[in-house]
Parts: structure tokens; sequence; C-alpha cells
């Protein structure tokens, strides 16, 4: 039985959001910034990936740039799924663009881990 198209979305947008939260430890100096930073970060992206309000209500250019977040192809596949009732072919891209970011994430952090940039004890 192949996986539901809502359990790829679930687990590819927290792969992202750990790898994101991964990043942001390495670029902080210490617990704290890395706990502010992330809850900035996380309000961001759920911002403007519209988590908390419709990309449909937001001006133009918002509109444009809410794809820039990686909640807002979480969300575009989650209401599809749960309004039209989608299944993983009808999601393809924002899946795809899902996999984009995660697999972005995970060379940069490879790489910054490789370079040996962590957080300072």
């Amino acid at each position: 039985m192949p996986p539901s198209a809502l359990t790829v979305v679930f687990l590819l947008t927290c792969g992202v959001l750990t790898l994101v939260g991964l990043l942001n430890d390495f670029w902080s100096s210490t617990e704290e910034m890395a706990m502010s930073l992330n809850n900035i970060l996380g309000m961001l992206l759920a911002g403007i990936g519209g988590a908390l309000s419709p990309v449909s209500g937001f001006p133009g250019w918002a509109q444009h740039l809410a794809a820039v977040s990686p909640v807002y192809w979480a969300m575009d596949a989650i209401g599809a799924i749960n309004f039209d009732s989608a299944d993983l072919a009808a999601v393809r891209s924002d899946i795809s663009a899902l996999l984009a970011f995660l697999l972005a994430l995970a060379v940069l952090a490879a790489v910054l881990f490789k370079r040996g940039i962590q957080r300072k004890e």
C-alpha cells in the first residue's frame, strides 16, 4: 500500500523544519540565541507561508514572496489533500518543492558541519 499524501507531506515538512533548526544552531553562539532565532524564524516562515492567514489575502508582492517559505508548499498540499481529496500525484509539485528545500538544506548542513561551524560552548 503506497503512503498517503498527507504522511509524505508531514514527513518532508518535519525534515525541512528540523534542518532549519539545525542550521540555526550552527550559526548561534549561545543556546538562548538559538531559541530566540528559532522562534523568530518559525513565526516568519509560518506567517509568510500562509499558516497564520491565507496567502490569498496577502498583497501581491507578499503572495509572490510566500513561495520562498517551505510552509507555503506544505500548506498548499495539506489544503489540497484535506479539501479536494488530493492524492500523491495531485500534490506532486508541492512535494517536489519540499524535497528541494530538504535537499538544499541537508547539503548546506553537511557542508557547514564538515567545515566545523558549530555553536561555541
